[in-house]
């Protein structure tokens, strides 16, 4: 069993797991199965084998022992090393019997011991054993690993130099379509401006036609209103030629009336002259009647006279009789049948007359209705021709208006044509923007995948150089970026200083124009003392006029009296002393007058001194405009120096500041172009200023120039004008006070005028 324990000890011990549990598990059963007196009686046979194989066990366990833990070993080892040493004193002492029972006892013991032990180092045997496969293992992945990670370097190597040279030719494609980009959004820019100025051009032919349609409307409205004219004028001539055509229908049925009456009148008046014949032939029957009648009658007076003779003839005188009252009644019937056809003949004559008079007036109506048809003709004609011209000045207004609408359709086609155009223009540059935004996210999913492969380049070298070159690159990248933005801080902090000196300068300057303006004020208060000491001055000149008036009127009054004193002298010579006293007392007053003439003329020439004075003030103060003029013109071409510095300013910093963006670039160009704006104002303000200062000072210097020459007269034309002249003077004066406070009310209005009333506030 010894052997049976030992063989699998003995086999493979660094063989699989598996089987080292299988003999372990082996040896333990059969450790406990088989008794402990076999194991003594058969140690002796087996002894140098059991040695041998505990030396075995011993190498092995110390070979694995030594690649585990060595703290948790040591018991063994002394154990082992225990039953080594007792072995070898077993082989010294083998053939002492004696000592064989007592040995075998410790030596069962020292077994049992090193059998627990080398159980428990078996156990540990497998640990270690699964330790050293689970390091094989990790050894072999480590070396397919390495060998893997070997491939993959010299991969990652030719990957890498396969991305650097992907890198050049992304950076190439990426400056090459960042020069892309800029070329289309200054494309896209220029197609802007040239939308915008088409659409402005468009703007203003949609004005143009606009205005063209409203023409158009209101030759159209003035068409349909000489159309309207036309048709009424056509209604009128229709109705007119209607009236026309029934007058000469009517004319045509009054003159066949009249034919018709004139034929009646004819065959009226031949009926009349066979009337009148007939008459005349039975006015002669009749005549021959009662001459026959007549005859009768005397033959029958004669009868009766000789009826008695006759008798015999009673008969044929009652025959005659009878017959001579049958021809009366025939001859008084034909009398008044003849009466009645007088009459009828008057009456036919009468009617014949009035026939005449009526056709007379016919024919004077006919010929009136002839002379107004052909006044009615000669106007239809004319209204013909009126509208024949309106008809052709409507065809020319139509043809006009034709031409209008083609060029309108024209200018509408051509309008719709520029639209297309604007329409393709605006997808084109829709197009171009779609494309640019594609290009845009092109370039920055390019520049993702740049940063990404530079990131994987960045892994590889990372995993290939160990970081070192890689952090180098980053340092000396990071302090590039440092040393950027510390020169992009110390470009906006020099900005910042310009700028906080332009507005230092600005503040300045607005600092200089409170001055100019407190300076203004300075002299118009100036100005206003000076008024008043004018008044003072006029003041004394009116007081002085009014002495030198007194005077006048004395010495007027001294002359007189001198005269009427030297004529009553010469009429009374007895009063020659009291007249010499009273000389002798005017003589005193003349030279009193005279020493207050002096007096004045004194004062005059010490107020002509105050007026050289106030002159000489006014002169300087016209030197000092000059000099504000030349600081004003100096502030002006510095405002222009600085306006050219804000926009070198301006271009320095779109040439620095590069990643800000449009807006913001924008806004500050507003900026900077509404303080230009607010510059040149001010700067216009103030000529404009200085201009109606100078001109309205160099106005008051001349007339106050003429006033001063013409102030001060000489003391004869004193005495003579009695003051007239200075009262001129003065009213000068006060012309130019005058002027002075419209030149500041001008300057108060211009300084409001400009905006400025702020700074001097």
């Amino acid at each position: 069993m010894a052997f049976y324990v030992a063989a699998p000890l003995s086999g493979n011990l660094p063989s699989t797991s598996r089987a080292r549990r299988s003999s372990a598990d082996h040896n333990h059963a059969a450790l406990n199965l088989k008794p402990r007196f076999l194991i003594i009686l058969k140690a002796q046979k087996r002894k140098n084998y059991s040695l041998h194989l505990i030396k075995s066990v011993v190498k092995k366990l110390k070979s694995n022992i030594s690649n585990g833990d060595d703290g948790k070993t040591e018991p063994a080892r002394v154990l082992l090393e225990r039953l080594y040493a007792k072995t070898q004193n077993l082989d010294f002492n083998c053939l002492e019997d004696a000592e064989i029972s007592t040995s075998l006892k410790v030596l069962k013991s020292d077994i049992e011991a090193a059998l627990l032990a080398l159980r428990r180092k078996e156990e540990d045997l497998h640990d270690a054993e699964k330790r050293v496969l689970i390091e094989q293992r990790k050894l072999n992945r480590t070396k397919k690993d390495l060998e893997r990670q070997e491939d993959e370097i010299s991969a990652a190597s030719a990957r890498q130099q396969q991305m650097e040279e992907e890198l050049k030719k992304t950076k190439g494609n990426l400056a090459s379509q960042a020069i892309q980009i800029s070329d289309l959004k200054i494309f896209i820019e220029e197609q802007g401006k040239e939308i915008a100025r088409s659409a402005t051009s468009l703007s203003e032919r949609g004005s143009e036609i606009e205005k063209l349609k409203s023409d158009v409307m209101k030759k159209n409205e003035e068409a349909a209103i000489l159309r309207s004219e036309i048709e009424l004028k056509d209604r009128l001539l229709q109705e007119a030629n209607e009236t026309l055509r029934k007058q000469e229908a009517e004319i045509e049925d009054l003159r066949k009336e009249l034919e018709g009456k004139e034929f009646e009148l004819a065959e009226s008046n031949k009926l009349r002259k066979s009337k009148e014949n007939e008459l005349k032939i039975m006015e002669v029957e009749l005549e021959k009647q009662t001459v026959e009648w007549l005859a009768a009658r005397e033959e029958f007076m004669e009868l009766t006279k000789h009826m008695d003779d006759m008798k015999e003839t009673t008969e044929d005188f009652k025959r005659v009789t009878s017959l001579l009252a049958a021809f009366r009644s025939e001859l008084i019937a034909s009398q008044e049948s003849l009466a009645s056809s007088h009459r009828k003949l008057e009456d036919q004559a009468l009617q014949f007359e009035k026939q005449m008079q009526e056709l007379s007036e016919q024919r004077v109506l006919l010929m009136s209705y002839s002379e107004n048809l052909k006044f009615a003709q000669l106007e239809v004609d004319s209204k013909a021709n009126e509208l024949r011209a309106a008809h052709a000045i409507c065809e020319e207004l139509e043809s006009n208006l034709l031409k209008e609408r083609e060029m309108v359709e024209h200018l509408q086609q051509g309008l719709s044509r520029e639209r297309e155009s604007l329409e393709q223009k605006s997808t084109e540059t829709r197009s171009l923007q779609n494309e640019l935004r594609d290009k845009e996210m092109q370039f920055q999913n390019s520049q993702s995948l740049l940063q990404e492969k530079e990131s994987e380049l960045a892994e590889a070298r990372l995993q290939i150089q160990h970081m070192k070159s890689e952090l180098a690159s980053i340092q000396l990248i990071v302090q590039e970026k440092d040393s950027d933005l510390s020169d992009a801080k110390n470009k906006l902090v020099e900005l910042s200083n310009e700028i906080v000196a332009l507005q230092q300068l600005t503040k300045s300057k607005e600092d200089q124009l409170v001055q100019a303006m407190s300076t203004l004020q300075d002299k118009e208060e100036y100005i206003q003392i000076m008024q008043q000491e004018l008044d003072y001055i006029r003041l004394r000149s009116l007081e002085a006029t009014s002495v030198v008036q007194k005077i006048a009127r004395l010495t007027d009054k001294l002359v007189i009296s001198v005269e009427g004193e030297e004529e009553e002298a010469l009429t009374n010579d007895t009063d020659y002393s009291a007249a010499f006293m009273k000389q002798k007392q005017l003589e005193t007053q003349l030279e009193m007058v005279k020493e207050l003439l002096r007096q004045k003329e004194m004062e005059f020439l010490d107020a002509q001194r105050v007026l050289t004075v106030k002159q000489e003030e006014l002169e300087a103060v016209h030197r000092r405009w000059d000099m504000r003029e030349k600081e004003l013109e100096k502030m002006e071409k510095e405002l222009f120096r600085d306006a050219d510095g804000l926009e070198k300013l301006y271009s320095l910093a779109q040439e620095r500041i590069g990643n800000r963006s449009v807006g913001e670039l924008a806004i500050e160009k507003l900026q900077i172009e509404a303080t230009q704006l607010e510059a040149e104002a001010a700067t216009t303000a103030l000529r404009k200023i200085a201009d109606m200062t100078n001109q309205l000072l160099k106005d008051g210097y001349a007339s106050s120039n003429s006033g001063t020459s013409s102030f001060v007269p000489p003391i004869g034309e004193v005495e003579k004008g009695g003051g007239s002249n200075l009262n001129k003077n003065f009213d000068v004066l006060v012309k130019t006070e005058k002027e002075v406070a419209g030149l500041f009310a001008l300057t108060e209005n211009l300084v409001k005028e400009a905006g400025i009333s702020s700074f001097s506030e």
